[in-house]
């Protein structure tokens, strides 16, 4: 692993509030590295797979989509989608057995930023629990369902 070095150059007719200025900047800086560092190192960061099919993108889920980082994965990979043009969009939810508030939350995200667009946002065939969600929810009727 490559060591992180930091180096602040201390000019004579600087201020020492100045100083404490740059030294909070970089404590906030290592603190934000070891948070990343942390969810790395602790298998707490997560991709989805896309692929572009024709006019449409795909992204399929492979884990439940009950947490945070779960649910930033999802962003992501709508992200990278999104970030190529691609207005039709289907969420392939085959490899969630779990989905929540949080992550109902990020797929209507995403569906009010491709509807603002004219875009459509498309599920897989759903099964088990989050079949039963996206009925009892009405997301159903909200999303198509891609045959």
């Amino acid at each position: 692993m490559a060591d992180l070095q930091i180096v602040i150059t201390l000019k004579p007719k600087q201020a020492f509030d100045d100083y404490l200025g740059e030294a909070e900047i970089v404590c906030n800086l290592v603190r934000s590295l070891r948070f990343v560092c942390g969810f790395v190192r602790r298998g707490l960061f997560m991709e989805f797979p896309t692929e572009i099919v024709g006019d449409k993108g795909y992204i399929h889920i492979t884990s439940d989509l009950d947490t945070e980082v779960a649910g930033e994965a999802l962003r992501s990979a709508f992200n990278q989608i999104y970030d190529q043009g691609k207005r039709t969009i289907v969420l392939d939810l085959s490899g969630a057995q779990i989905i929540n508030s949080y992550g109902i939350g990020k797929v209507l995200s995403c569906y009010q930023k491709l509807k603002a667009e004219r875009g459509v946002l498309m599920v897989k065939p759903l099964d088990g629990f989050v079949k039963e969600t996206f009925e009892l929810l009405m997301l159903d009727k909200l999303l198509p369902v891609e045959k």
